[in-house]
């Protein structure tokens, strides 16, 4: 029943009217209040993701650039030891 139909509809059907609106209303409600916990969970999970991809690449950055430096001394090494050779 809309609206429109309650305005003319005897006292009875319209009670009838707005129990029926009211209940419809609720469902919505109530799909709505269920899924909105879903959509935040699933976007705070898409955050969760990106927040560890962006650690994961920061600790890919960090072992990359101790790998380097660890090069970097060992060929330092490398050149005195040959030095101290001569």
């Amino acid at each position: 029943m809309t609206i429109d139909q309650l305005i003319t509809a005897p006292t009875a059907d319209m009670f009838a009217g707005v129990a029926e609106i009211v209940r419809r209303d609720q469902a919505r409600s109530q799909a709505r209040n269920q899924a909105e916990p879903f959509a935040r969970a699933a976007e705070r999970d898409a955050r969760i993701d990106d927040a560890l991809a962006r650690l994961d690449a920061s600790i890919e950055r960090s072992k990359q650039f101790w790998a380097e430096q660890e090069a970097a001394r060992n060929a330092d090494d490398w050149q005195r030891a040959w030095e101290n050779r001569k």
